[in-house]
């Protein structure tokens, strides 16, 4: 096992589920001094095989999530890396500032320093945004569950444009959106036997459906769903004037 990433997995995790000693104590019998001495990099305690279960129960991932970051690191190095919206780009931005940091300030200085910034205004816009409410958020009590939310409502914002152009995808993520509901709706009422399985479905749906699945906040749950349901139902493909949906 990899000790150093296991500590700072699990550092991860405890600062973004804002979680209290006292909490993952009580759910999971870990000793709260022990709980430090597993998060800290600095202590060289290791995990029991009960310590590694009651972690991964507590906050939903699997122990490979906790101790295996070879694999994951061979996945990456074999994967070509592609940002296709501008949330991609906010979500990675993200994740190097879980491991290493960005911090972001406004400087009135002659002297030449070193500066990060976007041709694009959005990706500006979201750089000052992001400077704001880091700051705010530090102030709250309540301010990690705050600051994680925000993220997601900008990766969930950000999704909408193309990384190239900075402007909205032309498949609008709000057709996205209602294509999904119709297709679940659909689908309730197929369960339900109460109307017809049938659903009509274009080319441009079908083209729809499949974005969606490829969205931060479509879940593997939500995603099973959507490919059981193509499979069940009777699906009708209909040209783009002839599209009626019931």
């Amino acid at each position: 096992m990899n000790l150093e990433y296991f500590k700072r997995k699990f550092d991860i995790l405890y600062k973004q589920n804002d979680t209290k000693r006292e909490d993952i104590a009580a759910k999971t019998g870990i000793d709260k001094n022990k709980i430090t001495k597993l998060r800290k990099i600095k202590y060289n305690t290791q995990p029991t095989v009960d310590d590694l279960i009651a972690i991964s129960d507590y906050y939903h991932v699997t122990i490979d999530e906790l101790i295996r970051p070879q694999e994951e690191a061979e996945q990456v190095e074999s994967q070509e890396i592609n940002f296709n919206s501008l949330g991609d780009i906010v979500n990675a931005l993200f994740e190097i500032d879980a491991n290493v940091g960005l911090y972001f300030r406004i400087l009135e200085s002659e002297t030449p320093i070193c500066t990060v910034y976007f041709d694009s205004e959005l990706m500006n816009n979201f750089l000052n945004e992001w400077n704001d409410i880091r700051e705010t958020t530090l102030k709250m009590r309540s301010g990690p569950k705050l600051y994680y939310l925000w993220q997601s409502d900008k990766i969930r914002e950000y999704t909408m444009y193309d990384y190239s152009e900075n402007h909205l995808f032309d498949r609008c993520f709000s057709a996205a959106e209602e294509c999904i509901d119709d297709l679940e709706s659909a689908y309730n009422l197929y369960l339900s036997g109460d109307e017809s399985e049938d659903f009509f479905c274009t080319a441009h749906d079908s083209e729809l459906i499949e974005l969606w699945k490829t969205l931060p906040f479509c879940s593997d749950k939500q995603k099973a769903k959507i490919d059981k349901a193509l499979k069940e139902m009777n699906i009708i493909t209909v040209d783009e004037d002839s599209a009626l949906k019931k």
